[in-house]
């Protein structure tokens, strides 16, 4: 009886726009502006550690419940205890600012609460209950031990899989949930009956294919994300069997319709990848087709398993199409034709009747569209990628009358349906962890991969070995981006945490902050830049309503704004006085660089150079890459290449590092190349362990060092739903 009176119990979200200010002994806490004001000086506050510090503070001295707090500040989804403890350190660091004159008190498994001195003036709505409640929590574990892998070693199933918990804890929250909404919901609304986690071990696995038959699960495992291996597992229990067996990294297994065949993606460094197919169950597999250009894809069949759909790039331009390839002749053809505002074309996957595939199209300013085109006729419908959350993994249903998609926006990562035939999206699931590729199969069943690559920012010198840990100087769960470094060694980049996205500072001298709150989706292209003396940042951003450039003070001011009208946008370069900036834009099917007079009322102007996708400024001198050759070259004057190998498959990798030209490695995806300005041979400047394949990477001229991005941790693991209608 107390555990459904818990469950009716009502707890009031907080919304940080409708909260009145208040005081909590020497600090000001403003929560509709994010921000605590310490004797007159500003600090800004992430949003769920506000709502946490807000909630604390409605409570006004009495303890509040681990529940009560999810209730209000996560609107009841489930979340992990992590999240729940980085949000409670991140109020005992605002505490901290005020001499410690409040505190947050654990009281083990029950809540928190405020001692001190505690809040004036008006905190919103007060809780109807803060009593002391059992933190009650849903385990299920699964014993551990050796299990021989045929081929592939020893296999170590996890006890118990942090996925498995954060699933299970999402479906019962959903499962509670559907008491009081789901009884109202469509008939044709898919929801989760139960799920079990068949494949979890301590290698990273990805990419699932339920067979046609819906017994078995393919999928790519390995224990980095270079040298993996497609591997059989069946759904009812037992060791896994490796399928693959070569030099390359093996991703993306497409079932055939007749579940006689696998087809998957071999992908090497600095070669265009290859198509594979081998049997299902026994037998060496054979490469069928290579990639035009793209040194990765995905790959899906046909439904008649005479054709296979791929994404590749169609030119040196490296935008990605969805393209056919017949297996009886050999031939490659473009599925749907390129037009001049399609940028890219990723994931495709095709329905079971064979009427149907869905893939999204991504064009300039952010803007993503999820398509749906008739094989047959060619015609095309489409929805927003973006509308429900950025889109990632999609999949038919067994009927071909639904299509699946996982999503994330803000920290709410979901899965939703769509229906074929037209009809508002419902939500599947809601989780706490990222929730990716998706595959359905027969009996209602629905696999889907949740990632845990958390990454941070480390340095590297002269001296850091291979064999080396990466040398941290951020790492709270989450992504990091692009890090840049300034004149005195100061640090700036753009993190993704679960719970906020923004621009951070770190200093040598200690003290890293969030100097400026970003959309979620711009983080990966601000690609910050230091003014030369570093007092000033620019970023980019493609986001469709802001596409442009921005200029932040050190401390986060937003300084100026000077919107750009094309369509693509890469990182600016500040010219060696500090009172211009020049960036590569795309408008009216060209790359140009653009110049930005700060003296002149920001006046944007367009230069001659063109082609050029990325920059970097030194002195006088113009450095870059162009988007239809190779390298890095020297722009102003007469253009010429600097760095002696392709380094194609690296767009955008590379900075100037004193007289040099560093660059990553094709060869090896923790080793940075030098390459001197003025000629002579290429040498090894740093090996940066743990490297994000992809991650930018920034010079400190104070050290003679890297910041880079590093993985902090890489596991994902593969989740079996079991769906229902209602």
């Amino acid at each position: 009886m107390n555990d459904r009176m818990d469950f009716m119990q009502v707890v009031p979200a907080v919304d940080l726009a409708e909260e009145a200010d208040f005081v909590l002994g020497r600090i000001e806490v403003r929560p509709s502006r994010r921000l605590v004001v310490v004797d007159g000086r500003e600090e800004a506050v992430q949003p769920r550690a506000m709502q946490v510090l807000v909630a604390l503070a409605r409570a006004n001295g009495k303890v509040i419940s681990r529940k009560a707090l999810v209730e209000s500040c996560w609107s009841g989804l489930a979340v992990s205890e992590d999240s729940i403890n980085q949000s409670i350190a991140k109020v005992r660091r605002i505490a901290e600012l005020g001499g410690r004159e409040f505190e947050v008190e654990t009281i083990p498994r029950v809540g928190y609460k405020l001692k001190g001195l505690l809040p004036t003036g008006s905190v919103g709505g007060e809780p109807e209950s803060t009593t002391p409640e059992a933190d009650r929590r849903s385990v299920s574990q699964v014993e551990s031990g050796p299990a021989e892998g045929r081929a592939s070693g020893t296999w170590k199933i996890a006890g118990t899989a942090a996925a498995a918990i954060a699933i299970a804890l999402a479906i019962a929250c959903w499962s509670a949930r559907s008491l009081w909404s789901g009884w109202f919901a469509s008939p044709e609304q898919w929801v989760v009956a139960h799920s079990e986690v068949p494949i979890a071990t301590t290698l990273i696995e990805r990419h699932p294919a339920i067979s046609p038959d819906g017994t078995m699960i393919a999928f790519s495992a390995g224990a980095d994300l270079v040298a993996r291996k497609i591997y059989l597992r069946r759904i009812a229990g037992g060791d896994p069997l490796q399928l693959s067996n070569d030099d390359y990294d093996d991703t993306s297994p497409s079932w055939s319709p007749d579940g006689s065949r696998i087809a998957y993606v071999a992908s090497t460094l600095g070669e265009p990848c290859r198509l594979m197919i081998v049997p299902a169950l026994a037998g060496a597999a054979r490469e069928v087709a290579r990639c035009r250009i793209a040194p990765r894809s995905h790959v899906v069949w046909s439904a008649s398993g005479r054709e296979l759909f791929f994404q590749d790039s169609v030119d040196a331009n490296g935008a990605l199409r969805i393209m056919r390839f017949d297996l009886a002749s050999g031939r490659h053809s473009q599925l749907a034709p390129s037009t001049g505002a399609t940028y890219s074309e990723d994931e495709p996957a095709v329905s079971p009747d064979g009427k149907w595939i869905a893939f999204c199209r991504q064009f300039g300013g952010g803007i993503r569209r999820r398509i749906l085109r008739d094989l047959q006729t060619g015609t095309e419908r489409a929805s927003d990628c973006n509308e429900n959350g950025e889109g990632y993994g999609v999949a038919f249903s067994e009927d071909s009358k639904s299509l699946f998609a996982s999503t994330v926006l803000g920290d709410d990562y979901a899965i939703w349906s769509w229906p074929v035939d037209g009809g508002p999206p419902s939500r599947v699931l809601s989780s706490p962890q990222p929730l990716e590729r998706l595959s359905a199969g027969p009996h209602e069943l629905l696999a889907v991969e949740i990632g845990r690559l958390q990454e941070g920012l480390a340095r590297a010198s002269a001296t850091t070995l291979a064999t080396d840990a990466p040398a941290f100087f951020e790492s709270e769960n989450g992504e990091a981006f692009a890090p840049d470094v300034s004149i005195d060694g100061t640090v700036v980049a753009a993190l993704e945490r679960p719970t906020s996205t923004g621009l951070w500072i770190f200093p040598k001298s200690g003290g890293a902050h969030e100097a400026f709150a970003l959309d979620r989706g711009d983080a990966e292209f601000a690609q910050p830049r230091w003014s030369p003396d570093g007092t000033r940042i620019a970023i980019a951003s493609e986001k469709a309503a802001t596409v442009g450039i921005r200029i932040l003070s050190k401390s986060g001011d937003l300084l100026a704004a000077v919107p750009f009208r094309g369509t693509d946008i890469r990182a600016p370069a500040w010219e060696a006085d500090g009172r211009a900036l020049i960036f590569p834009g795309f408008d009216k099917k060209v790359w140009r660089l653009w110049r930005i007079d700060l003296d002149r009322g920001n006046r944007l102007t367009p230069l001659s150079y063109t082609g050029w996708i990325n920059l970097m400024i030194r002195g006088h001198e113009l450095y870059g890459e162009r988007f239809d050759s190779a390298g890095v070259w020297r722009i102003d004057g007469f253009p010429r290449r600097i760095t002696p190998q392709s380094i194609r498959e690296n767009i955008g990798l590379w900075t100037i590092a004193g007289d040099e030209i560093a660059y990553v490695d094709v060869r090896s995806t923790e080793q940075v190349l030098a390459q001197p300005l003025r000629g002579g041979p290429a040498h090894v400047l740093a090996q940066v362990p743990g490297y994000v394949f992809d991650g930018r990477f920034g010079w400190d001229p104070t050290s003679h060092s890297l910041a880079y991005v590093a993985y902090l941790g890489m596991d994902a693991d593969i989740e079996l739903l079991h769906l229902a209608k209602r």
